[in-house]
């Protein structure tokens, strides 16, 4: 049987060489192992005869490779001689010879076992090496229990190679003394399985993270990180305990920081890591109080101000080395003034002495512009949201639409140098009440009957 994949076959003056063998065992149609004899050379391009003999006799022809080939269905207790040659040549003596042995003593127990911890998110997992056995090795076995063949209970799993990575289950792990215990065992294919292979791991407990609480408006900003003596332990999430009440993090979240929702009232918060054997230490409590306004000393000199900008724009500066007159940036499609127009864009215009602000689709856009002589807004709707304060109180003519300004909104002890033409001004719409019309003074009774008239009253315009 020939196996092999290569497509570059090199022939001609190449010959194989370093000719190497091997015994593989499996499972024969019914149930007994069968040998084969595994033949390998160089380079694994080169296409070659391969040969074989037993007790001196003539040599057979096994077939045809590319680098290697497989002999099936060798007899165990023999001694083979093989030879590979090149095409058209024949064998004078043998490459390699090697005695097929059949079921021996169990395998060696697998040496120098190392492994190594690693999380992945919140999941701890295990790598585990080793140096091979010797003997007939079908697979290895890697448990955290020297139950071996055991495959419902304290098992990992099985490998032909070397080494095996996997997921760590929790209760591998010894809350005892915080450790780890590898058992790595090989399988011959006669089912045979060595001595256990032990190594032990000490687990580092995380020790109590440095926890801050800041208050904030109806939240809490919680915020933890290891301590510089311990960085290397493997933490796989926070636990941050408020008023009793665990709230689980990931490391990242938690090293980072978050603002959690609150009411206004007392908390007691505290937070601990979650090792890979068990919780750490908790940090000491800390006793935060959440309150519902903005504390005034928030708000203190120089927080929130103009100021404090001004300060920041003139702290960069005074660092600058260069300058530019103008700076603009636009977003849009601009393959044409007429598409930029109709698609729309945005722009934002820097100048030595102003800045703008232009957002445009068509016939509608909307600006900001800041400049020494002032700040213009223009758009066709400006909406403002919050509490909004006018300096010196002046509203001037023209600010106000006709008729925005109702009985309901006016509110004021006296008034005075008031001159309108007021037309009809009623102290209520029907019934016993008073009327004022051009210069006529009108007084009516709860029948609406007109009792009392001072002045000239034209009837025709009532």
């Amino acid at each position: 049987m020939v196996t092999s994949g290569k497509k570059d076959v090199e022939g001609g003056g190449v010959k194989p060489r370093s000719v190497k063998l091997a015994v593989l065992f499996r499972k024969g149609p019914y149930g007994p192992t069968v040998s084969d004899l595994h033949v390998r050379w160089a380079p694994d391009t080169c296409a070659g005869l391969v040969y074989y003999r037993t007790f001196g006799s003539e040599w057979l022809c096994a077939g045809a490779g590319l680098g290697q080939m497989v002999i099936p269905g060798v007899s165990v207790g023999l001694t083979y001689d093989v030879a590979v040659v090149g095409d058209g040549g024949k064998p004078d003596k043998p490459d390699a010879t090697i005695t097929v042995s059949g079921v021996t003593a169990p395998p060696t127990a697998p040496t120098n076992v190392g492994i190594s911890l690693a999380l992945e998110g919140e999941k701890a997992v295990l790598s585990v090496s080793w140096d091979a056995s010797i003997g007939d090795i079908e697979c290895y076995e890697v448990r955290f229990n020297g139950d071996a063949g055991n495959t419902h209970k304290g098992y990992y799993g099985r490998t032909a190679d070397v080494q095996y990575r996997c997921a760590i289950p929790d209760e591998a792990f010894s809350k005892e003394d915080s450790s780890l215990t590898v058992y790595v065992y090989a399988r011959d294919v006669w089912g045979q399985y060595s001595e256990e292979a032990v190594c032990k791991k000490t687990i580092a407990v995380p020790k109590a993270p440095l926890l801050t609480v800041k208050p904030e408006i109806n939240a809490l900003y919680v915020r933890c990180v290891p301590q510089s003596s311990d960085m290397e332990s493997l933490k796989r999430y926070a636990v941050i305990t408020i008023d009793g009440t665990p709230i689980r993090l990931s490391t990242e979240a938690a090293s980072a920081g978050v603002h959690l929702p609150k009411d206004p009232g007392v908390y007691t918060v505290s937070a601990s890591w979650a090792g890979l054997s068990g919780m750490s230490p908790k940090a000491p409590d800390e006793l935060v109080t959440v309150k519902k306004n903005i504390d005034p000393d928030l708000i203190g000199e120089e927080t929130i101000t103009l100021s404090k900008i001004d300060k920041a724009v003139q702290g960069e500066i005074a660092k600058a080395t260069t300058a530019q007159q103008e700076v603009t940036r636009i977003v849009g499609n601009l393959s044409s003034v007429e598409s930029a127009r109709e698609a729309g864009y945005t722009a934002i215009t820097q100048l030595q002495d102003a800045i703008g602000l232009k957002v445009s689709k068509g016939d509608v856009k909307s600006e900001v512009a800041l400049g020494l002589q002032g700040v213009t807004l223009s758009g066709k709707q400006v909406h403002i949201t919050g509490d909004t304060v006018i300096d010196k109180d002046v509203i001037t003519k023209g600010m106000i639409q006709a008729g925005a300004i109702t009985g309901d909104k006016l509110d004021v002890k006296d008034l005075s140098s008031i001159t309108a033409n007021i037309g009809v001004l009623r102290t209520k719409s029907t019934g016993a009440r008073m009327e004022i019309r051009d210069n006529c003074i009108l007084i009516y009774d709860e029948q609406n009957r007109l009792r009392v008239q001072i002045g000239l009253y034209d009837k025709e315009r009532r």
